[in-house]
């Protein structure tokens, strides 16, 4: 996988946290912004499932261990679309903490995904 394409994802995670917690400190509700932040995350994690699948199918990597990455890269890019969800149906200082918890559990499951593929290749 590309290190660039997994640092990025992790950068917009990092953006997308900031703003919601300056926003859940300023006592906002949710905003038209923290659904632009979710979706340069999904960006950013559909572009590094692609980019891993290509890895995937070239490497010579045993079926489970596949199926684990792509287990993760799959939860990765629900992540960020469950949080736009509870977002849209709780306007208040709630739905953004759930954005905030949705974006922390896709850079949490990034990390595992390095971590796992640092030990396959």
């Amino acid at each position: 996988m590309n290190a660039w394409v997994e640092g990025a994802v992790l950068l917009a995670c990092a953006a997308a946290a900031l703003l919601f917690v300056v926003d859940l400190v300023r006592d906002r509700n949710t905003l038209d912004s923290h659904f632009v932040a979710l979706a340069v995350v999904e960006v950013a994690v559909l572009v590094h499932a692609v980019w891993a699948g290509v890895d995937l199918a070239g490497a010579d990597i045993d079926g489970s261990d596949q199926a684990k990455v792509i287990s993760y890269l799959g939860a990765m890019a629900i992540g960020p679309v469950l949080g736009a969800y509870f977002g849209l149906i709780e306007r208040s200082r709630a739905g953004t903490f759930s954005m905030l918890l949705a974006v922390a559990t896709v850079a949490a499951l990034e990390a595992r995904v390095i971590d796992i593929w640092s030990t396959l290749v």
